[in-house]
This record gives C-alpha cells, structure tokens and sequence, in this order.
C-alpha cells in the first residue's frame, strides 16, 4: 500500500489493487478515484489528474500495517530534481561515510555521517509539515466550517508553523554541514582553514569570496547566497534568521490566517486543500525586523508591530516552500558528494563483519 502526501494536506491512497482515492473526500458528488493502468504509473496519473505529490508512505509488510514498525517515508521531488533524491544523496553520504571509516579519516568521516542523518533528518521535518497540514485539513472539514477561500487559525494552525520553524532550523543545519565539507575538502588548499565559521556570512566572503568568478561549486554557492537577487540559500537564511532571532513566521510582517481552499481534480471536480502562508519577501522582513529593534523606542517599535498584526499578510505557501527547499538542497548535497575527494562505495556486509553468522527470518 502507498500514502501519497499531497500539495494541500490530502492523501492519495492506493491500496493494492488499481484504484488511488483522494481524502479527505470532495464537499459534494461521490469520493475522488482514479484507476492507474500499472504500479509505476500512479504518480504519472496523480499529475495527469491535477494532484502534486509531495511524498510517500510505503507499506510493505504486516508489521507496517498492524502499527507494529513505521512504514517508509521518502520525500517525492520530482518537481526539483530526481524523484528520490533526498535519500539517494542520504545514502551516497553513507557510503563516504563508511570509506572515510575504512581509511580512518577522521574529520571526513564525521562530516559524511553528520550529512547522512540531517538529509533524513530534513526528510522528516517535511513529513511532520505535512501532517499537519493534514491535521488542519481534517480538523477543518470536521468543523462544518470550511469553505472555499476561507481565512482563519485554530490550534491546528499551531502546529503547521511550528513544522514550518522546525523545518527551517534543520535545513539550515544541513546548509552548514554542506559548507563546512566544502570549506575543508572542496575548494583550494589556498583557501586556508577558517575552522568552524560562525555564520553563513563569514563564510560567503571569507571562503567563497576568493574563488567566487572561477565557476563550479564556488560560484553557484555565491549566487544562491546573494541577498540581492533572492538567492536561494540567502531566502532559506531569511527564514531562519527570522524564526531564531526575531518573531514566528506567522507574526513576522503582517498577520497571517490558514486559508481553505478547493484544488482541481480531473478537470471539473474540486477537492479540499489548505493554505499555510509565511511571509513572501522573508529578506525584507528580516531586515526590518532588525532595523526596527535596533532604532526605535520602546513605545515606536510597541507600535509597529502593532500595525503589522493589523495588516492582513498573503505570502507564500509554507509546504510548497519547504518542498522546494528539500529538492534543491538535496540536489545540492548530491553535487557536493560527487565532488568528495572520497568516492562512495556501496556497503557489504559479509560474514567477517558479524559475530555469530547470520539467520534469515521470513514476515508473513
């Protein structure tokens, strides 16, 4: 059986035969299905239908399905990148990793597994962003008060924006690992050992600067951490920076509420989404956000933010940014592993790894 996640907080599931059904059901007419001619053509047919998968829950044996192990979980990026990557690169890093071991390179091995458990760590986030957008979905429908365009918070709501926090603060972990390996093991010699930089800054101008006109990974990390044109890394810093040193998100610029919508589904039928909006220009509100703390009184800032939370917000989609996020970094740490100076090479396990030989048990 596969749970597919969905750009709104629906499900597709599609349990062992042909048929996929989208929940929550539709507000009127019978329950949104469609048939899908083979099992590798269910996502080909989610797209063809309307639907933006996000991710998937793979249940493969009893044990999944009875509660007893969790089922896989594996992010869905084919929007981005190629569809697995967050844990194809999570497993080219383990396979660094396990060489790094093998050679006793100390530092290389520690940064490789570091790498490895924040790409599964990120995975999660996503997945806990998504649950609750599924969470307000439900809670919402259960309310009898969802309608089409709809603007509102609940304690539902909550929840969706701290995944979002969590989300954020755990991709920018991962940012760090990524050039902290790219600072040691990457670029020149020449660049020198600035050990643990303290910021993403200190590390733009300071590491990249030299080598940012000589193209390949220290120019493209140039471009993604410029502020002044949106880089995507300089956007993700936002965010965070936001969320860590000055307000939560849904109270950064001006008000934002949950919004209820009814996505397209196979042409003329609707389903029921949700919305849940961060701020669209997190540069800007960054920076006035600082500015504001450092210059003004006690009673001007009291009444600043007193204006913003009057102000109604629209912004961006929370999960449709953090999806983004997770495929391009993925994508990113990809690029970063094929430029190790250590090449993966796939883990074996053989009988003079093991005490006590192996035993094979078979699940029903």
């Amino acid at each position: 059986m596969r749970v597919v996640h969905l750009l709104g907080g629906g499900r597709l599931v599609n349990e062992l035969g042909p048929r996929a059904v989208v929940h929550p059901k539709p507000l009127v007419g019978e329950q949104a299905s469609f048939e899908t001619d083979t099992y590798a053509k269910l996502f080909h047919d989610a797209h063809w239908a309307g639907l933006e998968p996000v991710g998937v829950e793979f249940y493969s044996h009893q044990m999944q399905a009875t509660g007893e192990e969790p089922p896989e979980w594996k992010p869905y990026l084919r929007r981005f990148t190629s569809t697995w990557c967050c844990d194809d690169s999570a497993q080219k890093w383990a396979e660094i990793a396990h060489v790094a071991h093998q050679r006793k390179l100390a530092l290389e091995w520690d940064l490789s597994r570091r790498i490895r458990y924040q790409l599964r760590t990120l995975s999660w986030r996503l997945f806990e962003v998504s649950q609750a957008y599924h969470n307000q979905l439900v809670g919402k429908l259960a309310s009898g008060s969802f309608t089409d365009g709809g603007k509102f918070e609940d304690g539902f709501t909550a929840q969706m924006y701290l995944a979002l926090h969590s989300f954020l603060i755990d991709a920018c972990i991962l940012r760090d690992y990524l050039a902290d390996f790219i600072a040691k093991f990457i670029l020149p010699k020449e660049s020198g050992d600035f050990g643990r930089f303290k910021d993403m800054g200190q590390f733009r101008y300071k590491v990249l600067g030299p080598h940012k006109n000589e193209g390949g990974i220290a120019s493209e990390l140039w471009e993604a951490t410029d502020e002044n044109t949106n880089g995507w890394l300089a956007v993700l810093n936002a965010y965070r920076n936001i969320v860590v040193h000055s307000a939560p998100l849904e109270h950064a610029e001006a008000r934002l509420f949950a919004q209820s919508y009814l996505a397209p589904f196979n042409g003329d039928r609707r389903i029921p989404a949700i919305r849940c909006p961060i701020p669209g220009d997190p540069i800007s509100v960054k920076q006035a956000r600082s500015s504001a703390a450092d210059h003004k009184s006690f009673d001007e800032l009291q009444q600043s933010y007193l204006m913003m939370a009057r102000q109604e917000g629209y912004g961006v989609d929370g999960l449709e940014y953090v999806w983004s996020v997770a495929g391009r970094i993925s994508a990113f740490s990809q690029q970063v592993s094929i430029r190790s100076h250590i090449e993966a090479q796939p883990i074996t396990v053989t009988s003079k790894d093991t005490i006590g030989g192996f035993s094979y048990t078979t699940r029903n």
